[in-house]
């Protein structure tokens, strides 16, 4: 039997095992030791990649530059990015409601946690887990506010970039306060596909600031970061309201609201700005403030865009609500004149027409059937049918399209002459247009301005700012010019010029001037020629006293650096209005007649600051005396003739006596053919003109003068803005040196006995003033007359002469072009009435 082997001893199998713990042991401690090792270099490798916090500090984004009002409290629009819209508010500029709105549903623990919700965080954990994917995060606002504003951050879902939020989230909790924290992000959070920012969601969604926002408004805008395009009030309505109701239900939990307010908010309808976004409450005054500060001030585009200036300008918006709302309803009415004139202008029309229609002409034509969608019209023999456009050019179609009137119809081609047939469409493309600008008087600056019916209507050529592009021709709204020039080299009010038939020879005829009434009437004092707009008078005075020394005087008053600028020619038309003017600078130029002959380049920006509030820009007056004060005051005198008892008479001085009115000077204007109408006032405090006309040049019809356009809508905006304060000044400033008298309106000497109207005050240069008596027979005319045969009552014209012409040709115009339809009977007088 053999012999057991020995038993192994008992210790050592004791060592083996702990020597194999003790290699586990290491082994654990090597691995944790290396992945502690790597998460500390991982997590020192994200520090090191987080961007310092301090850029907070310094960080200076993108945001528009907005404009105000002439007192820097209303906001009138803004300069942007097309594809950013930002502006930088402070946190006590943004309503408590709209603050607490965002914490509610972003954050309602953000006044208690240090950057990080540990709550949150475990509540996320739990409903991620439960349903298996990430459907809610754990962000704070501290933590949004480091993916919204600091780069590096990145928005991937990852845990790195959880890590970052969070580490940098502590960071900014322990630098800045709660306050400045909210302010950051309110500042910069994404709130559409170009708006960044509250301030720039409220004006885009609800055309408002920010004091202006209701509590369901508020609760609307904190809904939108969710999903920016799902959320969003303007494409999704709906699902945006839905969101609010339960933002402001959880405010009201929390606290934040009452039961009331909380009843009111979800009973308000949900109403925003259907645009994109308001560029301008008043985009033609913004058009023109942008033009300016580009232009004249050399300001860079890119400062304008992204610099987030605080623009505060000239506008008044109590008299630009009274000035828009004049326009609106006096184009309307212009409108119903404009067909009203068509069977006269029909008429005249007829009188040259062979009877053939010929492609591209346009033709008045009677509507003998219309539809919904088409019209058949019929002229003579000619007759056809078209298509009218989606979209009518017409305030008030009802008063154009109905059957029986008469239509601007288009030739586009004659298909059968003798069978009448022919193809057309609506010759109209957009409706009447007209613009508005009013300055002060004393400073020049634009107060207002209007530049057409609706800036935002591209077929309507929207954008075409009327009261500051182009220039069209003024008609007897320049003559003021002219007489003034007059007044400087010496001559008085008092002057006669005989009104009589005269002709001037051009290239290939003769030019035969006459009067709107188409008659004479004899000598005619300077006022009383302005009083009624007369052509000839104001010819022979500007063909006399030489037209180089007088274009010399008028060319001063071109004071606002358009270009090209006035173009004065030596032509014998220049007077009656052959010169292109926009309707700001024919202000300009009448505001240097009621400032006592300095003029002021028109002013549209009192000062700039950038968005610290560091001034960037305070615009100097630029001015000149550009006239005798004495000619100006004169010139004052005589358009005040206009409106007492001229062509302003009826639709300005009738309704606007003085007092309890302040004094109203003025000019009508009417241009050839009626294709503009103007009418240029003003008062001691401001200037107003206003031109109606259609873009395309063409005539308006009959008797369409700028004393029956033009002349309500300046009385209707004039109304509306004396009623924007209660003080107005009521006489102009005498300059000194001035004398008075009282002038036969008749004879042109000193008020006599011989039974005359008479002009009272009138102004004269001290030592100029006449002290003849009136005796009943004409002074002397200051240009001598080319013919002995005329008379002043009769006014029939009883024969050509000639007159002598100066420099080289004239242009042949209508002899009935220019000038103003008399609203009183001729020689009646206006100057019963003091200046």
């Amino acid at each position: 039997m053999s012999e057991m082997p020995p038993a192994a001893p008992v210790g050592r199998p004791r060592r083996r095992r702990t020597r194999v713990w003790w290699i586990a042991f290491l082994g654990i401690v090597s691995v944790v030791t290396i992945c502690a090792a790597v998460g500390v270099g991982a997590f020192l490798g994200i520090l090191g990649e987080l961007p310092a916090i301090e850029e907070l500090e310094y960080y200076d984004p993108p945001q528009v530059s907005q404009l105000y009002d002439r007192t820097g409290s209303m906001a009138i629009g803004e300069f942007r990015n097309k594809d950013l819209r930002r502006q930088v508010v402070p946190l006590d500029e943004i309503p408590l409601d709209l603050r607490n709105a965002f914490i509610a549903i972003e954050d309602s623990r953000f006044l208690e946690h240090f950057g990080v919700d540990i709550i949150g965080v475990v509540r996320a954990m739990r409903t991620n887990l439960r349903a298996g994917a990430i459907v809610e995060g754990a962000s704070t606002l501290t933590m949004q506010l480091t993916r919204n504003i600091l780069p590096d951050v990145g928005t991937e879902k990852t845990l790195e970039r959880k890590i970052k939020e969070a580490i940098l989230a502590f960071q900014i909790e322990r630098r800045y306060s709660k306050a400045q924290i909210l302010e950051f992000y309110l500042n910069h959070i994404a709130l559409g596909p170009t708006d960044f920012g509250v301030s720039a969601a409220a004006n885009a969604y609800f055309l408002k600031s920010l004091d202006q926002l209701t509590l369901a408004e508020c609760a609307t805008i904190a809904g939108i970061p969710k999903a920016t395009t799902v959320y969003n009030p303007r494409f999704n309505p709906k699902r945006s309201q839905a969101r609010r109701d339960i933002i402001l239900r959880r405010m009201h939990m929390l606290g934040m609201i009452s039961d009331e307010r909380l009843e009111q908010a979800l009973a308000e309808p949900l109403v925003t700005n259907p645009g994109q976004s308001s560029l301008s409450r008043y985009p033609y005054f913004v058009a023109q403030v942008r033009t300016d500060l580009l232009g004249h001030h050399g300001l860079s585009s890119d400062l304008l865009i992204n610099g987030g200036l605080r623009i505060t300008t000239t506008i008044d918006p109590a008299i630009q609500e009274a000035c828009d709302k004049a326009m609106r309803e006096g184009l309307v009415r212009a409108e119903k004149q404009w067909q009203a004139a068509k069977p006269r202008r029909q008429t005249q029309e007829r009188e040259k027409w062979n009877g053939q229609l010929r492609a591209g002409e346009i033709r008045l034509m009677r509507i003998e059937k219309l539809t919904s969608d088409t019209v058949s019209v019929r002229l003579n023999q000619w007759n056809t049918s078209f298509k009218l456009p989606a979209e009518l050019p017409y305030y008030d179609p009802s008063v154009v399209l109905k059957q029986g009137a008469l239509l601007d119809v288009f030739v586009e081609e004659v298909t059968d002459a003798g069978a009448g047939e022919f193809r057309g469409r609506l010759g109209d493309t957009i409706p009447i247009q007209g613009s508005i600008v009013v300055l002060n008087a004393h400073t020049a600056e634009v107060l207002a301005l209007v530049g057409g019916a609706n800036f935002y209507n591209e077929r309507w050529h929207g954008h075409f700012n009327r009261a500051t592009m182009g220039g069209r021709q003024v008609g007897s709204c320049i003559k003021p010019l002219f007489f003034a020039a007059a007044f400087e080299r010496g001559f008085g009010p008092d002057q006669v010029i005989v009104d009589e038939a005269v002709e001037y020879g051009v290239p290939g005829g003769y030019y035969r001037p006459i009067n709107y009434e188409k008659r004479f009437f004899g000598p005619q004092t300077l006022i009383e020629a302005m009083e009624h707009s007369r052509n000839v008078v104001t010819l022979r005075l500007y063909e006399s006293l030489g037209m180089n020394q007088m274009l010399d005087v008028v060319r001063r008053f071109d004071f606002t650096e358009r270009q090209p600028q006035w173009e004065l020619r030596r032509e014998l038309s220049q007077p009656l209005g052959t010169i292109d003017v926009s309707p700001l600078e024919l202000a300009a130029a009448y505001q240097a007649i009621a400032n006592l002959g300095v003029a002021i380049r028109p002013q549209l920006v009192r000062a700039i600051a950038d968005a610290q509030g560091n001034q960037v820009l305070r615009p100097k007056r630029e001015e000149q005396a550009i006239l005798d004060p004495i000619a100006a005051y004169q010139t004052q005198y005589i358009l005040r003739q206009v409106v007492l008892g001229g062509t302003g008479q009826r639709e300005i001085g009738s309704r606007f006596k003085s007092p309890p009115y302040p004094p109203v000077v003025g000019k009508t204007g009417t241009t050839n053919l009626c294709v503009d109408g103007w009418f240029a006032g003003f008062t001691p405090d401001l200037v107003i003109v206003v031109q109606v006309g259609f873009d395309n040049p063409r005539p308006m019809g009959p008797e369409m003068t700028g004393g029956r356009l033009a002349g309500p809508i300046w009385a209707e905006a004039f109304d509306g803005i004396l009623k924007t304060r209660p003080n107005w000044s009521m006489s102009f400033e005498t300059p000194p040196g001035i004398r008075v008298a009282n002038i036969c309106a008749r004879h042109g000497n000193r008020a006599g006995s011989c039974g005359s109207p008479v002009y009272y005050n009138v102004p004269f240069k001290a030592g100029q003033e006449p002290t003849k008596p009136c005796d009943g027979r004409v002074r002397t005319p200051l240009v001598r007359p080319v013919t002995g045969q005329w008379s002043y009552l009769g006014g029939q014209r009883s024969g050509i002469a000639r007159a002598s012409s100066e420099g080289p040709s004239y242009q042949n115009h209508d002899p009935g072009a220019y000038g103003d339809a008399p609203e009183v009977p001729a020689g009646s007088g206006g100057g019963s009435t003091y200046f």
